[in-house]
């Protein structure tokens, strides 16, 4: 049934996101172009990337005492994975675990999105002066869409899974929820 979900996930989001938008082969080749020097920053980009959500006390929050090295090798073989692909089907399915995985931690969507484009932005930093500014470009426009479509895909996997909680845990029709959702929104007004 998890597997289920998370291939609905995956379609959707590959299904909704026009193409010139989400990760495609001609993103991926960008990547592997330039893995040699992606895998150069490794370090330096997870030790940032762990520097700044301990610097931040909502986000610092989310971490058990002692577990940075853990969080931070799990960064470092997602980032590892990334850069070596493949971008194939499984790839997009872990993607849409990580979204939920990080939910049951208590990191928030809006931490995860933020945290998407540090990567991006610090990856073209660090890789200026590394390679020129064209390949630069490339590989950051590469990234961007691999985050975008990768942020979807924890939303869409969020999504599905609250859907089926709430027609497993509740007996309700996940149109319902939506409905819901769509009601209060009709009743908000313009700030």
């Amino acid at each position: 049934m998890e597997l289920d979900l998370l291939n609905r996930a995956v379609r959707t989001v590959f299904d909704e996101i026009p193409p010139p938008i989400r990760f495609g082969e001609e993103d991926a080749q960008a990547i592997r172009k330039y893995s040699r020097e992606l895998e150069a920053i490794t370090d330096e980009l997870v030790r940032g990337f762990y520097d700044l959500l301990y610097s931040h006390p909502a986000t610092a929050a989310v971490f058990k005492e002692g577990e940075r090295a853990e969080r931070e090798a799990t960064l470092r073989d997602w980032w590892l994975r990334t850069v070596r692909g493949p971008f194939d089907e499984g790839y997009w399915r872990w993607q849409a675990f990580v979204g939920v995985v990080h939910f049951r931690r208590g990191v928030t969507n809006s931490m995860m999105m933020a945290m998407y484009a540090w990567l991006v932005g610090r990856v073209g930093e660090l890789l200026s002066g590394r390679l020129p500014p064209q390949a630069v470009s490339e590989v950051s426009q590469a990234l961007l869409k691999l985050a975008v479509t990768g942020a979807a895909l924890t939303v869409a996997g969020y999504e599905a899974l609250m859907e089926e909680g709430f027609a497993e845990e509740a007996g309700a029709d996940p149109r319902l929820v939506r409905n819901i959702v769509a009601m209060r929104a009709d009743q908000l007004r313009r700030p």
